[in-house]
């Protein structure tokens, strides 16, 4: 997708193009480093290069509100066409073709503070950002590097999301802020480490946080609060931190694939276990649907193109939405990130999310060559490949096989 055709589709004036780079190395400050430099530890500031942020937000972010009713809506992505296919709770089904065909990953948020979700793509190819703002219009942002995961949050605290990656190479976060201050830190392990930036202390601004998948252990430098370190889960677990108790604090939190099993540790104090969704199946995509500020429990099963959701206010409901291969909006983000490495992880090409539910057809760990292999559909054609491949059945040893494997080794 050109900058030209993305204004052609919107009809909106010619995208801003941002670069961060000039801006950067006069503060002495490279913003695209590759070295994989010295990890620091809980107690090491940030490196700020511009004046603090302005004070918290009037109203929290609501991921996946495409109507701006305060409730999330059911969407999926379909990555062969980059269509989004949307059922708003107050405006009703939505088709948008926003993106590049199995070249995007959607990344939506509210980038303009507007209280809106807005259709954004990032293309891992390139690293660039493809925004189409609901109030401010097409934004188009080169930021980051090949290889660098896509973890956009509201780091400043101005009610918008920042654009922001996370490289596993040197595990530096790098954050373009809205209010234009521009910072990175070292945080986290080089490999095994997921990022799940969220607000964990409650004062309106995301932390730095990783789950390590090899202890369960939790990493957050928290804005306000200072560093937490917190076991919560099993080695293996897809980390899913979310308010599900609605005092707009984070709780730390894990889904267990192969149990389907959330485990909710409350930021207020207590804990949730509960069995929710089909094992080895479903994917997890916790979200407030229901508008009463709660995190619901809610899977999306690929092998049937359903939604499952337990919202903590309207109850039950259960929605078929999307066809096989479709990517639910509202998939945990930890789904994205594969430890050791790469780029898009699991919304790649044609993606594998039926692949890793339905487990006929398993995950695919590959180290890096001249070639990748292809998919068509959800089935992975490994014939052309001149790589090693390694299949695997399930998320858990999925992430067993790129642990014991090479630093650049990806999961498709």
């Amino acid at each position: 997708m050109t900058h030209r055709s993305l204004v052609r589709r919107t009809g909106r004036h010619s995208p801003v193009i941002e670069h961060l780079e000039e801006r950067a190395l006069l503060s002495g400050v490279a913003p695209f480093g590759s070295g994989p430099g010295t990890i620091q530890g809980l107690d090491q500031p940030a490196v700020r290069l511009q004046p603090p942020p302005p004070p918290p937000p009037p109203h929290p972010i609501t991921v996946g509100d495409y109507d701006g009713d305060g409730k999330a809506d059911l969407g999926v992505f379909t990555p062969s066409t980059a269509v989004w296919t949307l059922l708003e709770s107050t405006a009703g089904p939505v088709t948008k073709q926003f993106g590049a065909a199995n070249l995007d990953v959607p990344v939506p948020g509210d980038y303009d503070g507007d209280g809106i979700t807005d259709f954004a793509v990032f293309r891992p190819s390139t690293a660039t950002w493809y925004i189409q703002q609901s109030s401010a219009g097409p934004r188009v942002v080169q930021f980051g590097a090949p290889g660098d995961i896509p973890v956009p949050a509201d780091y400043d605290g101005d009610g918008k999301l920042d654009i922001a990656v996370f490289r596993p190479s040197n595990a530096t976060w790098y954050i373009l802020g809205s209010n234009g201050v521009h910072f990175l830190k070292q945080f986290g392990a080089t490999s095994g480490d997921i990022p799940v930036p969220a607000d964990y202390d409650g004062d309106h601004k995301a932390d730095f946080a990783v789950f390590r998948t090899s202890t369960a252990q939790w990493f957050i430098m928290q804005s306000t609060a200072g560093p937490r370190v917190q076991q919560w889960g099993s080695p293996g677990d897809v980390p899913v931190p979310a308010d599900y108790d609605g005092d707009r604090i984070a709780d730390i939190a894990t889904y267990q694939p192969g149990t389907a099993t959330w485990s909710i540790l409350f930021s207020a104090g207590g804990q949730r276990i509960q069995q929710f969704g089909q094992p080895n199946v479903d994917l997890a995509a916790p979200e407030d649907y229901d508008g009463d500020t709660h995190a619901d429990l809610a899977v999306y099963r690929p092998t049937t193109n359903v939604w499952y959701l337990m919202q903590s206010t309207a109850g039950p409901r259960v929605l078929a939405q999307g066809s096989p291969g479709d990517v639910p909006l509202s998939l945990a983000a930890a789904y994205r990130f594969i430890p050791g490495g790469g780029s898009a992880g699991l919304m790649r090409s044609s993606l594998a999310t039926t692949v890793v539910a339905t487990g006929a057809d398993p995950l695919v760990v590959i180290t890096p060559g001249s070639a990748d292999p292809t998919f068509t559909g959800a089935t992975a054609d490994t014939s052309s490949a001149s790589v090693p491949v390694h299949k695997v059945s399930t998320w858990d040893s999925a992430l067993e096989s790129v642990a014991s494997g090479g630093s650049g080794d990806r999961l498709l």
